[in-house]
């Protein structure tokens, strides 16, 4: 644990409104684009990209060592693991516009890759700031444990500001700048799909407890409200993490760019089942969340806008084949903790001490329906995320080496044959 994270966690809870109003006013700072973009600044980081860009690859291992090293690589959900994710999609990211003829710089590739490093190195702080906000965190945190790192790597401040900024403009739709809507765009592809499955579960359950969340639609008294609507859930804050899932897959801002479509699509499709799962056996349950698909309500409204028709399609269909191969029989209380534990396991999401206390809590508190379904939704996430792994190990191994981001791809490529060396060993044991 470096000083500055047992300061923020130690002195910090003391001083929660000076840190917000602090926040606010480097929130308007980083995000002055007449400042941050200035010609000036570009002739900046111009001057030190043509001086350093030999530099470029021990800086990126410097940053990963420290990362890994702070306590902002370790809070579930936000842990390294989803760092991780984020880095993966953004090498996919850079392959296409190389593709497309219009390539990133060198340093704005490194800019995309410190600022996703960055851009949730406060959230470790969360239970002990409760007033300070997730939106104000995510700056606060850069700010506090990454600038002075950064000066100390004689990375200037100029690019120093883009990093931030492309961390504080994340509740923009998109911006004018592509460095900030790749950074963006990495963190909102994982806001739903079978990724966010073990971050839930370690996050939800795992830290919240037997009072948090789980993965339901709605408490009962409020069954039929959301047929043609939704909550806004970061205003009006819900445990139902199958409603989260639904907006998530109906409100998540677009892509910036066509060739991210195909990522966007296969999140929203992994959302769909995951919806039928946990929701299985439930008909009026499904007929409520999936009504505009179904032609139940005439008019919905912009929360509940209504996904492609060939993609709810495509989600059904994939639904069954997966039920199809389940034995729902089979479910047992103690198996589905066994399997919330492995698939934090194999996926390298922080599993809390007393988990396996608030899991069975859990249990105790939930139908029968539910503990099933629940189990549905993760069996379907560990063998999603089996697959998609190694889709993207294989799709590593072949990058030609001996550029800028070797360290970033070594990192990446060994967290993810770290993972699946975990789920063979639990799963696929050898005879």
């Amino acid at each position: 644990m470096s000083s500055k994270d047992r300061l923020l966690i130690g002195q910090g809870p003391g001083h929660q409104d000076q840190l917000i109003s602090i926040t606010d006013r480097l929130r308007a700072s980083m995000t002055n684009e007449e400042v941050v973009f200035s010609p000036a600044s570009q002739e900046v980081i111009n001057s030190f990209a043509q001086a350093n860009q030999q530099r470029f690859p021990s800086i990126l291992d410097t940053c990963i060592e420290a990362y890994e090293a702070s306590l902002g690589s370790q809070p579930p959900g936000h842990e390294k693991s989803h760092i991780v994710e984020n880095l993966n999609l953004a090498l996919q990211i850079f392959g296409q516009y190389r593709t497309s003829g219009n390539p990133l710089t060198k340093v704005e590739e490194l800019e995309v890759a410190l600022a996703i490093i960055g851009h949730d190195l406060g959230r470790y702080a969360e239970p002990s700031l409760p007033k300070i906000n997730e939106k104000d965190l995510e700056i606060l945190g850069p700010i506090f444990l990454g600038r002075k790192f950064l000066r100390d790597l004689n990375i200037p401040d100029e690019l120093g500001n883009r990093i931030l900024y492309d961390i504080a403009s994340a509740s923009n739709p998109r911006t004018e700048h592509r460095t900030a809507n790749i950074v963006h765009r990495c963190d909102r592809i994982q806001l739903g799909g079978a990724v966010m499955i073990p971050r839930l579960v370690g996050l939800g359950i795992g830290e919240l407890g037997p009072e948090g969340c789980d993965f339901i639609v709605h408490p009962p008294e409020v069954a039929g409200q959301f047929r043609d609507n939704l909550p806004h859930i970061y205003k009006e804050r819900t445990l139902a993490l199958l409603t989260r899932l639904e907006f998530w897959m109906r409100n998540v801002y677009p892509p910036t760019r066509p060739e991210e479509s195909v990522n966007d699509d296969r999140r929203k499709l992994e959302t769909a089942v995951l919806l039928m799962l946990g929701m299985h056996g439930m008909d009026d349950v499904y007929k409520e969340v999936f009504a505009p698909e179904l032609g139940l309500v005439s008019d919905p409204k912009p929360f509940k806008r209504p996904i492609d028709p060939e993609l709810f399609k495509a989600a059904r269909e994939e639904h069954t084949a997966f039920i199809s191969q389940v034995n729902l029989s089979s479910y047992s209380d103690q198996g589905s903790l066994e399997l919330a534990t492995r698939l934090m396991e194999t996926e390298n999401v922080t599993i809390l001490p007393d988990f396996a206390d608030h899991f069975r809590e859990r249990l105790e508190k939930s139908s029968p329906e539910t503990n099933r379904n629940r189990w549905l939704v993760m069996l379907y996430s560990l063998e999603t995320r089996h697959q998609k792994r190694l889709a993207d190990i294989s799709r590593l191994q072949h990058k030609e080496q001996g550029g800028a981001l070797d360290p970033l791809e070594s990192w990446i490529r060994a967290e993810l044959v770290d993972r699946e060396e975990k789920y063979s060993a639990i799963f696929e044991p050898s005879t």
